[in-house]
């Protein structure tokens, strides 16, 4: 199965110069974790991700005045990102060797088509696991699962 098909895409995105209390409130308003970061002069361009534990971390955990602090100096760069066409094993290989929970979807273009957080890959595993639940329930009704 390819990340296309489980990634999330409508991408919430944030231009690099705004401010850290920009990018929380944008987070919250939205209801989302993170935010695409794109170039200033390329809004389809994704050049960094910015997530709600960055700004815990790197910003509120320094003390830093989110007011004052701008989001390329909050935000994890250089961004990795995989195309649509990448498989679920191959995201998930990625986002374990880089210790990341979230990757951003591209075009062959290299224009983002979507976020893949692992967060959609447990919730594919969770329907796979309850369908493979039901099958047995169907084939061996003697057995509680």
């Amino acid at each position: 199965m390819r990340v296309a098909e489980i990634c999330n895409p409508d991408v919430v995105t944030i231009a690099p110069d705004l401010t850290v209390k920009e990018a929380a409130r944008r987070m919250r308003d939205l209801g989302v974790g993170s935010l695409v970061v794109v170039a200033p002069d390329n809004e389809h361009e994704p050049i960094a991700i910015i997530t709600d534990r960055d700004i815990v971390t790197r910003c509120v955990a320094a003390d830093l005045d989110p007011d004052r602090t701008r989001i390329t100096s909050m935000m994890s760069a250089p961004l990795r990102t995989v195309t649509s066409d990448t498989t679920i094993d191959e995201a998930l290989k990625i986002m374990s060797y880089r210790s990341m929970r979230r990757l951003v979807v591209t075009d062959h273009e290299g224009r983002f088509t979507g976020v893949v957080a692992l967060d959609d890959v447990l919730q594919l595993l969770s329907r796979e696991v309850g369908n493979i639940a039901g099958l047995i329930r169907r084939e061996s009704p003697a057995v509680t699962v």
